[in-house]
C-alpha cells in the first residue's frame, strides 16, 4: 500500500466543516536553514490530520507527525539518527485578541488567505521536538574526550608546601 502525497497547503474552513481526515506524507527541503545541527536537508514526514469544529466553536486540526532526521552530534560531530513522533492540536486564531480565550489544549494556528501551510506546521513540530543538545549516548559517541580520565589536581601539593614551610615567614 503506497502512502498518499499530501498537498502543500489545505483550505482549512472546508476541511473543518467536512470534518476531514487526511493521511499521507509530505517532503520538505531546506531543513538545514532551521538549525545548524540538522544534517538532513531533505526529509519526508508522515502525517495524520483530523479537522473539525469543537463544542466551543473553535476550528481545529489534530495531528500526528512521524519523521526521522539525521542530526550532528555536538560532541563528536558524527551523524546521529533522531526519530520524531509528535502529536499536536492547533486551533485557528483569526485575530490576536483570540489568543487570550484559546483553550489550553490547543496551540494557535494562523492562516494565510484561509490556507494551512503544511510545510510550516511540519517545520515547527520538528523544531519543537529536537533535543536542546544533540549528542550520542556516551558509549556510542566517537569522541574519546568525553570519557573521564584522571586529572592532575591543581592544589594537591599545597598542603605539603605549607607543612615544609613550618610557619616561617620571610624577614624584611
Amino acid at each position: 500500500m503506497s502512502i498518499q502525497e499530501l498537498p502543500s497547503s489545505v483550505e482549512f474552513k472546508t476541511e473543518a466543516t467536512q470534518q476531514s481526515v487526511m493521511r499521507g506524507c509530505l517532503g520538505l527541503n531546506g531543513l538545514r536553514k532551521l538549525r545548524s545541527d540538522i544534517q538532513s536537508d531533505v526529509v519526508t514526514a508522515e502525517l495524520e490530520l483530523a479537522f473539525g469544529i469543537d463544542e466551543g466553536g473553535w476550528s481545529f486540526v489534530k495531528g500526528q507527525l512521524k519523521t526521522e532526521l539525521e542530526l550532528v552530534c555536538q560532541s563528536c560531530l558524527e551523524g546521529l539518527s533522531h526519530v520524531i513522533n509528535s502529536q499536536f492540536q492547533l486551533a485557528v486564531v483569526a485575530e490576536p485578541t483570540q489568543m487570550d480565550t484559546l483553550p489550553d489544549n490547543y496551540e494557535p494556528l494562523e492562516l494565510q488567505d484561509g490556507l494551512i501551510d503544511m510545510a510550516q506546521i511540519i517545520k515547527e513540530e520538528i523544531l519543537l521536538n529536537l533535543p536542546f543538545a544533540v549528542k550520542h549516548e556516551q558509549a556510542a559517541c566517537a569522541n574519546k574526550f568525553t570519557e573521564s580520565k584522571p586529572t592532575r589536581k591543581a592544589f594537591a601539593n599545597l598542603q605539603e608546601l605549607l607543612e615544609n614551610n613550618n610557619g616561617c615567614t620571610k624577614k624584611s
